[in-house]
């Protein structure tokens, strides 16, 4: 018994343990060992940069991994939400106090509080609560002693225009508390200290501490930095409570050994990075993990980045880098939504993402199994120098020059949707020069080229492309494949809708699962299937239409059945049908932009057997399912940053 598949497409959306070594570690150290060959980095930040050189190692335990897996990578924070009571948590009664006034500072405190002019100066271990105003002044906590210290806000404003307002110099760890309904501000005047220069003890941050700081609470904090940070710890930072705004003229919130946002609102507009760990001594620090709370950033660098790994488990977010995606890329700044140096794992939460340049970029892998994205990009939607790997969740890329990049790209759970201006997914190494629609890439026809008169072999005419092949391709699935490059489904709903080619692999593609639909170019420069190494369909299904210049299909000896039919001129809004020999319509497929070539592929396909193809009612084509139609194929495509 046949299944009918009928599909109308959905209309485009508006543009401390050390790394255990896995079993994948030496696929992936061959893949590096590929990728160093194929080109250089970029800078990775808008300021200094998170640079970090990704090991074969560390790549390979990331690769595919869930969010608890990759924060079990990695060192534990030194707090997490189990934590947010006993932090909160203190006498009032007992507390100390300390009254802010120009002038005019006071504390109930015996011991503890040296007040110094406008500067007051923690120097033991305790709570303190502190409320009032300095105009240019400065809190500092400066204790050598044992335990930690509980700073109260509750009610501050303090202003230095000199240097930092609130300084942690040195403690076990300090707690800034933000009480229950309070307003708290710290502003700065200028920038006091370059956090390029790791031999600078200076505060760079309005506030900033050089030990461990926990932000929890329920009250708000609002942090003003002219020209530097303005949150930094030097060691970690964890939030785990309050609403705290930060307007940044550099880096927004940064935590030197780690940043975590468990709980609270965090917004932050910066005119660095946004959020980021910079740690490149330590591969188990120098991670930002988001596991919770709310986050929104509006950065002109990164908006989040990591020498490391950037985790998302949980929250919601709003990130905007580098003024959105209807901005040029700064070839000068980094301007990524979410940057990696060694991954970058989502398993949770719901994030939206509007970058100039990748939405999500890792320089190693990409990892997501579960949670929401929504990504616009000026460049790639999600980009992996090594390996991208979609196991649940639910993925959109509303607009992108190339949607999904990586070395190896596995696809094998979820809800993934993909647009693109050029291809929908791109596998490729990185060792070719230039993109699809470019004219020398991922099967481009070369400048003044036509395509073949009898719909085979080698385009007509042109000079010569780039990325690879020259002149734009050979014929039908015999481009040289690059090693170690492949694009692999076996599960999920994958549905692309391209400008440049569909399913673009300068190595081998295997599907053997999943739903897949493709709306690939109109122009005859790509195809909606593109694989160098071939394309074997051994199982789920796939629609595929698009031009018919560089049209593929299916190895011959795929396992499941495949037709593919040259449509003629079939335009958008038309509804493509193919008939079996016994009349039953196994596909119903209306068209959102105009396709002269079908591939279909799916239980329903009998090798062998002859189906009807019509183009709103009218017979188009009469094909064997297992024979090639297609003209010519593209040659290998190269790789974005």
């Amino acid at each position: 018994m046949t299944h009918r598949i009928t599909r109308t497409p959905t209309a485009p959306r508006p543009g401390g343990r050390r790394r255990r070594r896995t079993a994948a570690a030496a696929a992936v150290g061959a893949l590096l060992l590929v990728a160093a060959c194929g080109g250089t980095s970029e800078a990775s930040s808008a300021s200094d940069g998170t640079g970090s050189d990704a090991t074969a190692d560390a790549v390979a335990a990331m690769t595919g991994v869930t969010g608890a897996e990759a924060m079990a990578q990695n060192a534990a924070p030194h707090a997490d939400a189990s934590d947010a009571e006993s932090a909160a948590a203190y006498d009032a009664s007992t507390a100390d106090t300390i009254e802010l006034a120009d002038g005019a500072s006071s504390t109930s405190a015996d011991s503890g509080v040296d007040v110094d002019g406008d500067t007051v100066t923690i120097t033991e271990a305790g709570t303190y609560v502190l409320s009032g105003s300095l105009s240019d002044g400065q809190v500092v906590v400066d204790s050598d002693v044992d335990g930690a210290v509980r700073v109260v806000l509750d009610g501050v404003d303090i202003t230095s225009s000199s240097t930092s307002p609130l300084v942690v110099s040195q403690a076990d760890e300090t707690v800034v508390l933000l009480a229950d309904g309070s307003t708290n501000s710290l502003s700065d005047g200028t920038a006091s200290a370059d956090d390029d220069d790791e031999t600078e003890d200076a505060p760079n941050a309005t506030l900033w501490s050089a030990d461990d700081l926990t932000i929890v609470g329920t009250g708000a904090l609002a942090v003003t930095s002219q020209e530097a940070d303005g949150i930094t710890s030097k060691d970690g930072l964890v939030i785990l409570g309050g609403t705290i705004t930060v307007d940044a003229g550099d880096d927004g919130i940064r935590g030197k050994d780690d940043l975590v946002v468990d709980a609270g609102t965090v917004t932050v507009r910066s005119g660095g990075d946004g959020l980021k760990s910079d740690q490149d001594g330590d591969e188990t620090q120098g991670y930002v993990a988001v596991t919770g709370g709310t986050v929104r950033v509006d950065a002109q660098g990164d908006g989040i980045t990591a020498a490391t790994d950037v985790i998302v488990l949980g929250g919601t977010g709003d990130v905007t880098a580098g003024g959105g995606s209807t901005e040029a890329v700064d070839e000068d700044t980094s301007t990524k939504g979410l940057e990696g140096g060694v991954s970058v794992v989502v398993s949770g939460g719901d994030l939206t993402v509007d970058a100039s340049d990748d939405a999500v970029h890792s320089d190693g892998a990409v990892s997501i199994t579960d949670g929401t994205l929504e990504l616009a990009t000026g460049d790639d939607g999600i980009h992996g120098d090594v390996d991208a790997t979609i196991a649940g969740g639910s993925v959109a890329v509303t607009g992108s020059e190339e949607a999904l990049e990586a070395q190896t790209i596995t696809i094998s759970g979820g809800a993934v949707d993909l647009t693109a201006s050029d291809d929908g997914v791109n596998a490729s190494s990185g060792s070719s020069s230039s993109s699809g629609t470019d004219g020398g890439g991922p099967g481009a026809m070369p400048d003044g080229g036509q395509p073949p008169a009898d719909g085979g072999g080698m385009p007509q005419g042109g000079g010569t492309g780039g990325g690879g092949m020259g002149g734009g391709g050979m014929g039908g699935g015999m481009g040289q494949a690059e090693d170690g490059v492949s694009l692999t489904i076996s599960g999920g709903t994958v549905t692309v809708d391209a400008g440049g080619d569909g399913l673009d692999s300068n190595g081998t593609t295997t599907i053997t699962g999943g739903e897949i639909t493709v709306d690939g170019p109109t122009n005859d420069g790509n195809g909606a299937l593109d694989s160098a190494g071939g394309l074997v369909m051994d199982g789920g299904t796939l629609v595929a239409l698009g031009s018919g210049g560089m049209a593929e299909s299916p190895d011959a000896d795929s396992e499941q059945g495949w037709l593919q039919a040259d449509l003629g001129s079939a335009s958008a809004g038309d509804t493509v049908t193919v008939v079996s020999d016994d009349g039953d319509a196994i596909l119903s497929y209306r068209l959102s932009k105009e396709a002269a070539n079908l591939v279909l592929a799916s239980d329903d396909v009998e090798a062998g057997a002859t189906y009807t193809v019509q183009v709103d009612g009218q017979d188009a084509a009469t094909v064997t399912a297992g024979e090639s139609t297609a003209g010519g194929m593209g040659g290998t495509g190269g790789t974005g940053g």
